[in-house]
């Protein structure tokens, strides 16, 4: 899919206009046309070496983000927390790009932290390429108004996208509008070409059975849950590493996500470790990182691909239909429970291990 994205840009080809469309927003073709030089063996070689340098490069910015102080047995046991997750082998089966986009919101928090804005923005921009996994970050920015990293991203996006239109000869915000109106003809809730593993559409279909009632119910809890996540973060402004675990559950629910995308989950289990390892709120750090161990099982996968059991037998029965969303709400339920407890905690009983220096880094901070 990669490769023929950015031979067709290469080319001069505009796949919009022949009525191929595979998701990815367009200027990410500008990203993969290096690929249209190489053979399919060339390019599974070469995203192969990627994706395990970025799981690297994650590992090692985790360190600097969060875990400076640890023990050196906490990056080994996190690392193969990682390593051991079906989304990291499946990332690596299928060639797909989380990791690397993982590793790029993760640079974008460590030159927040060294006070880096354009670089900031300029990292966040590109991992707008897969901007379903990544736009709940940016509206996280935008919230804290940290207008130069925004402006920087949105910039990137609009350059990469200009440069995409350019070669096919057309203007930028008719591939824009191309692109919208192509999303807009895509059902949020019951598409076989979309249909993931974290994401919540699925599952309120299977629910109501009815394609428009799942749809503007998907929309109400996407609403009601960046209404919650603003009234909960705004409540505690000083829990930096628990809203970057809050918004990461969120963007694997609100949209279409396959089992490769949760490799993000790497960032809350970088914050659990840490609740665990300064021993403050440890039990939640326990908890938190016993749900998320499940991700190395993958039970839905485990039912259907190993099992073989068929999606409808399970759908049929109660026990089954759980077990077939587990990872919907196992997601979802995180993302609840946490803006639960940060709204118990509140302002005046959070402890240091939930500040987060990276995101809090030009603001003082009073332990109470």
């Amino acid at each position: 899919m990669f490769q023929d994205m950015g031979r067709a840009w290469v080319d001069g080809r505009y796949q919009t206009a022949e009525g191929r469309f595979y998701g990815p927003p367009p200027f990410a073709s500008v990203l993969f046309s290096p690929l249209a030089m190489l053979s399919a063996m060339q390019a599974r070689i070469i995203l192969i070496a990627i994706n395990l340098i970025a799981a690297a490069i994650i590992i090692l910015l985790i360190k600097k983000l969060w875990g400076e102080t640890w023990p050196a047995r906490a990056h080994l046991y996190l690392a193969a927390l990682l390593l051991c997750w079906a989304p990291f082998r499946v990332t690596m089966r299928y060639g797909q790009i989380s990791l690397i986009v993982t590793a790029l919101i993760l640079g974008t928090l460590l030159a927040r932290k060294k006070n880096a804005r354009l670089v900031a923005g300029l990292l966040l921009g590109l991992s707008l390429s897969k901007y379903p996994l990544t736009l709940p970050f940016a509206l996280y920015f935008v919230w804290r108004r940290e207008w130069k990293i925004v402006i920087t991203a949105v910039l990137t996006v609009a350059a990469f996208t200009e440069v995409f239109a350019l070669r096919l000869g057309v203007s930028m915000f008719d591939v824009a509008g191309d692109y919208v109106r192509m999303m807009l003809q895509t059902s949020i809730t019951n598409d076989a070409h979309f249909a993931g593993a974290t994401e919540i559409g699925p599952l309120l279909f299977g629910l109501t059975g009815n394609e428009r009632a799942s749809g503007w119910l998907n929309i109400a809890m996407i609403a009601g849950g960046l209404i919650s996540m603003a009234l909960v973060f705004r409540r505690t402004p000083k829990a930096g590493k628990l809203h970057l675990a809050v918004v990461t559950f969120f963007s694997l629910w609100f949209v279409y996500h396959r089992i490769y995308d949760a490799v993000i989950l790497v960032i809350p289990a970088a914050a659990f470790a840490d609740l665990i390892i300064r021993d403050r709120h440890r039990r939640i750090g326990v908890a938190c990182m016993a749900g998320l161990a499940l991700f190395a099982i993958s039970i839905p996968g485990l039912m259907t691909e190993r099992l073989h059991l068929s999606a409808e037998s399970l759908a049929a029965n109660p026990a089954g239909f759980v077990g077939l969303h587990f990872e919907r709400l196992l997601v979802l339920g995180m993302f609840c429970w946490l803006l639960i407890l940060l709204w118990k905690f509140g302002p005046g009983v959070l402890k240091d291990s939930l500040a987060d220096s990276s995101i809090d880094n030009d603001r003082p901070h009073i332990s109470v």
